[in-house]
This record gives C-alpha cells, structure tokens and sequence, in this order.
C-alpha cells in the first residue's frame, strides 16, 4: 500500500483514499490480463510447436509494469509431454503476480463495502 494511502486510512477517512485503490486496481487489471495471456499462449505453443516462431507480450509486460524480461521467453520455452501436463518457465512466479493482482482489485470493493457481512460477501463470491 503506498504511503499516502497509509496515511489517509491512519486518518480514518477512508475515502480519500479510493482514487489510489481504483488506480492500482486498474493496473492489477492488466497485469492479470497479460499473466493469462501469457499463460495461454504458452500452452498452446507448447501443444501446437511446428517450427513457427513463438509470440512475445513484451510490450503488453512492460505496459503493465511488471519487470521480468524473463517473462519475454516463456512462450517459447514452454513445452508439453504429449499427456496433458506443460512445463511453463516461471509459471509459480506468474500465479504468484496473479494472486496478487486479484488481490489488488478486491481492495476499493472491499472499501466500499457497508458493512462486515458485505466485505465477507465479496470474498467468499
């Protein structure tokens, strides 16, 4: 949580600080959308490798915000036994990023939320 959201939830008006949650939340957004992509992709250049050239997301990366070259080569690095299981380069490190970043969207929900029985609502949904 960045400092100044700190300092507004220690001042207890916790609204000053949605603009900030919906801000990261939006950047969560991306980042989870490229992890997925990234994901998929490598899965299906792992079943599918007939000589062509595996597809990067670098630029998609790197407008997210997430610094990892290494990302860049996991596509074609990725490969398949035949029998339904993948060997994704950095696939903990990516379901990590997810985790995160659905984490990071729940926040202004959870601010949001009116009451306990709300906020358990939207994490147990």
């Amino acid at each position: 949580m960045p400092a100044k959201t700190e300092i507004v939830d220690f001042l207890g008006d916790k609204e000053l600080a949605l603009p900030a949650l919906l801000d990261a939340a939006i950047i969560a957004n991306e980042q989870a959308k490229y992890v997925l992509s990234l994901l998929q992709m490598a899965v299906c250049h792992a079943e599918c490798t007939q000589g062509a050239a595996a597809p990067s997301l670098r630029t998609d990366r790197e407008a997210c915000g997430i610094a990892e070259a290494s990302f860049d080569r996991v596509v074609a690095e990725s490969s398949s036994d035949g029998h339904g299981s993948f060997h994704i380069p950095g696939a903990h490190r990516l379901v990590v990023i997810l985790d995160n970043a659905l984490k990071a969207k729940l926040v202004p929900l959870a601010l949001c939320a009116g009451s306990v029985q709300e906020e358990r609502a939207l994490h147990e949904g």
